[in-house]
């Protein structure tokens, strides 16, 4: 009972802050001490500590708490946003590109009734993170076209970024030669 007690105005368990402060080691001895359904605590913002990680960055947290329950992965925030979408939102590359690994990618098809699937789709266009925007594309090709509230949709996202886009790069000379060579191999 002790270690799943609210520790603050908020909340927090001592998980939570431990995760929110960022200390390994004492996550680490959290975690042995405490049993997995215990992670999925929510504080009274909706967060679970994963959620916390996700803000912060820290991809090691995540990874341990995430082998001791995986079951964290798809527990919204108060926004109805699950981890993956959180560390994207906070521009935390490392963290999106695990969290997206180990996500279920389900959880971001635009058939939920959720916005889970556009919101990551955008961030990562936005973070320049296109490989995983590829393979979201790849799993939900209607994710495209769909908006993220009243904003663009990721196709108009993309056309504003010219450097997404060989042809809107200012190349030096020898930069486009190289290109040019390149792109020529895999036609």
């Amino acid at each position: 009972m002790g270690l799943t007690a609210s520790i603050s105005a908020d909340g927090d368990t001592a998980l939570h802050a431990a995760v929110l402060a960022g200390h390994i080691e004492i996550v680490v001895e959290l975690l042995k001490q405490l049993e997995a359904g215990d992670l999925g605590i929510k504080n009274r913002n909706n967060a679970t500590a994963l959620n916390y990680a996700a803000i912060g960055g820290i991809t090691r947290i995540a990874k341990d708490l995430v082998s001791k329950n995986e079951g964290l992965l798809i527990v919204p925030n108060q926004n109805g946003l699950i981890p993956v979408v959180v560390a994207s939102l906070y521009g935390h590359k490392n963290m999106v590109r695990y969290l997206y690994s180990v996500s279920p990618k389900e959880e971001l098809s635009p058939d939920t009734n959720n916005k889970n699937g556009v919101m990551l789709l955008t961030t990562c266009i936005i973070d320049e993170l296109y490989d995983i925007a590829l393979d979201l594309l790849q799993h939900y090709p209607q994710l495209a076209f769909d908006q993220d509230s009243d904003k663009d949709t990721a196709l108009d996202m993309l056309a504003q970024k010219p450097s997404a886009f060989p042809s809107g790069t200012q190349f030096s000379f020898w930069q486009k030669w190289i290109y040019k060579c390149t792109s020529a191999t895999y036609l």
